[in-house]
């Protein structure tokens, strides 16, 4: 299998007009007629939503959640029998037995670790998270530089999903959203405090400790990147959506890390910070079309005497997925502040998310995969995705997460129980 070459851009230029072939331009028209295409995301499953609008931590905690109906039409990706999935890849040319020291040199993103021993089997776990320990007396603030790392997939259709221009409907590019997102922004009050999505939950997740307190994970954009990246026909296509919107673009998983590893070798090479990908309506399909579609993963990659973190995140058009523009991203960031390596092991948890068998992992979005909010910010609706807490995954009762619950939005009420089987 070749190795794709990412590109890298020093502009729009040409490429950054989104081509289409000609069949297809027609429904490109009918796409500027869809301005006033309701920006209230598509939400959780029904019974997810029912669960979460019978919370009064809920309530409590998110005064933004809930605006808007869910809207309960089928999505492109259920009518096409996909599965929503998000992963996680293992450590690449990485020495784990050297992370604490590299985070104490700079040579990785800050880290802290600990371990507990979970009632459910007596076992004892040892894991590493970004920032500083909510366990510390004393409690510190930590801020993680991120280089924003713009994905622009060319087709061999002629096709080119570019995230420097709107999305379908919008007349902001997703760019510009992702920056203005809660994920990025400080506008949103949350019960854990008014802060990015992420340093509210891990607020919330570690709250018997954190509440009253200056602890706070937060990142920060230092730079961005644009790459260009060539896809044959032999490793991805797009597939119309039926819409009038642009094309859903797939792209073999295993082709497309492998770039995406070189060009953050080549151009990037921060490793004291987390490159977070970004694309538009595109995502990743294993080994073979029929196993799709991987919307945003995490991992990392040994540069030099370093580690470099990094995340990709589809931003995809509303009624594609069950989540829209930013719940993937959402999903993501937790996962890499909370088990930045894909290295914490947790007691088997399971048949829950995207879950249908049994998972050892810290994967905070995992169990709840699906199960998206909408949250106002900058005058613009954004999805953001449930993550579970510490406190589930290691059968901590009563919990220390916000309120006694176990996840962010209150989906999860009580531990995930015995032993997955």
């Amino acid at each position: 299998m070749a190795v794709p070459t990412f590109r890298r851009s020093n502009g729009a230029g040409a490429a950054g007009v989104r081509s289409v072939p000609p069949a297809k331009k027609r429904l490109f028209g009918l796409a500027a007629a869809l301005a006033a295409v309701s920006l209230v995301g598509v939400a959780a499953a029904s019974a997810q939503t029912k669960a979460v609008s019978q919370s009064s931590s809920l309530a409590q905690m998110h005064s933004t959640y809930g605006q808007g109906a869910p809207d309960q039409r089928s999505t492109f990706a259920q009518r096409e029998h996909y599965k929503e999935l998000y992963g996680v890849l293992p450590p690449s040319g990485v020495n784990e037995a050297t992370l604490d020291l590299q985070a104490a040199s700079g040579q990785t993103v800050p880290l802290w670790s600990g371990s507990i021993v979970s009632p459910v089997n007596r076992v004892k776990y040892n894991y590493r998270m970004v920032g500083t320990s909510p366990f510390l007396g004393t409690k510190s603030s930590t801020t993680v530089g991120y280089v924003l790392v713009e994905l622009r997939f060319h087709f061999s259709d002629g096709t080119v999903l570019d995230p420097t221009l709107p999305s379908c409907g919008d007349n902001q590019s997703v760019v510009t959203r992702v920056l203005n997102s809660p994920i990025i922004a400080k506008n949103v009050a949350y019960g854990s405090g008014t802060s990015q999505f992420e340093d509210a939950f891990q607020r919330a997740n570690f709250w018997k400790y954190t509440k009253g307190t200056g602890y706070h994970v937060l990142i920060n954009k230092t730079s961005a990147i644009l790459f260009d990246i060539t896809v044959p026909a032999s490793e991805g296509f797009t597939h119309d959506v039926g819409t009038g919107c642009p094309p859903l673009g797939e792209v073999n998983y295993t082709w497309f890390d492998n770039g995406y590893k070189q060009a953050l070798k080549q151009y990037v090479n921060k490793p004291n910070q987390l490159a977070l990908g970004i694309n538009y309506n595109t995502v990743l399909y294993e080994g073979s079309p029929k196993n799709c579609c991987v919307l945003g993963y995490h991992s990392s990659v040994g540069i030099g005497l370093g580690t470099q973190t990094y995340s990709q995140s589809a931003y995809p058009d509303q009624g594609t997925f069950s989540g829209w523009n930013t719940a993937t991203l959402s999903h993501e960031i937790g996962e890499w502040m909370d088990d930045p390596f894909g290295t914490n092991a947790t007691p088997a948890w399971g048949h829950t998310g995207q879950v249908s068998g049994c998972q050892n992992n810290l994967e905070v979005g995992d169990p709840l995969s699906g199960t998206v909010f909408n949250v106002k910010d900058n005058g613009f609706t954004y999805e953001v995705q449930d993550l579970a807490y510490f406190s589930w995954f290691y059968r901590q009762s009563p919990s220390i997460g916000f309120g006694g619950s176990y996840s962010f939005g209150a989906t999860f009420t009580k531990d995930t129980g015995p032993i997955c089987h």
